[in-house]
């Protein structure tokens, strides 16, 4: 935290930061899990912005953002950042890091869609057992 202060446009000192909160404890509470997994979202934010002239590494640290994103349950910022990683270019970003990408968006559609259709099924669960009652 001391290295961000004293040089915030410093990457090596935003990746130290990283390695810091990426570490986690086997004993760690689902709370404390939440809570690191929040306060790694800035310093990722700052190392894809420090980054943005190299896509690759861009990429590297969008994908993790996403990971994050969706281990927390928001879809929404995980499907920003895939895309962002798609935007990059595929000339510019290692193959592995769009196939994360579009594997990441892949599963929200399939979970989007199953969520629509279980919700489809049990109103029509609700109406049939309407109809049968009357």
């Amino acid at each position: 935290k001391k290295a961000v202060e004293l040089a915030r446009d410093r990457p090596h000192a935003w990746q130290g930061l990283v390695e810091v909160l990426t570490a986690s404890d086997p004993n760690e509470t689902a709370e404390a899990a939440k809570q690191r997994r929040q306060k790694l979202l800035e310093p990722l934010q700052e190392l894809c912005r420090l980054f943005a002239a190299d896509s690759a590494r861009c990429a590297e640290f969008s994908n993790r953002l996403a990971e994050l994103h969706t281990q927390d349950g928001n879809s929404s910022g995980a499907e920003a950042c895939w895309k962002a990683v798609l935007e990059l270019g595929t000339d510019q970003v290692p193959e592995y890091h769009q196939i994360s990408a579009l594997c990441g968006l892949a599963d929200l559609q399939i979970a989007a869609e199953q969520a629509a259709t279980e919700e489809e099924v049990d109103a029509r669960i609700a109406k049939a057992r309407t109809k049968a009652t009357k």
